[in-house]
């Protein structure tokens, strides 16, 4: 992996850890009852995939900030949801069963567009499709088991 694929990855997962640890440490604890929700495979699915693919596609735009701000505020409303599940331990399933998944797919994006937003305006060249298609699918399959384990298996944990 050349240096500046690993700055770039270096810069998604230390935004999403600072700003995960500032909604954890700052978060005040309100732990409520959880209720069963109806929310449709597709409709998180879908939610999830316009997330992705909006840090993915703003960087060019805003020069990289879009994306590290869409991250910094997932990595943030994560950090306060996992301080309050803490308080009711028996429902820690609940953010970190799909989110263990859906978190790093949102910080590959963010990887993916610092790197496109790098090549297009440093460079002047682009990243080959091969690798922005392979990255982009890993992102859709991870999000799809997502997707899939936040409809399907977190509601039977609720009951």
């Amino acid at each position: 992996m050349k240096v500046k694929h690993i700055l770039f990855l270096g810069i998604s997962l230390g935004i999403f850890i600072l700003f995960f640890l500032i909604g954890f440490l700052t978060a005040s604890p309100h732990p409520q009852e959880f209720k069963q929700v109806n929310v449709s495979f597709l409709s998180i699915y879908s939610q999830n995939l316009k997330v992705a693919f909006l840090i993915i596609l703003t960087g060019v735009i805003s020069m990289g900030m879009m994306p590290i701000l869409l991250l910094a505020q997932n990595a943030l409303i994560f950090g306060i949801g996992v301080k309050n599940i803490l308080f009711a331990p028996k429902m820690i399933g609940l953010i970190l069963l799909h989110g263990s998944i859906e978190m790093p797919m949102f910080i590959v994006a963010t990887y993916l567009s610092l790197s496109l937003t790098y090549k297009i305006f440093k460079n002047r060249r682009y990243m080959s499709i091969r690798t922005v298609v392979f990255i982009s699918s890993v992102i859709v399959l991870g999000l799809l088991v997502a997707g899939l384990l936040e409809a399907f298996v977190t509601p039977t944990l609720i009951k």
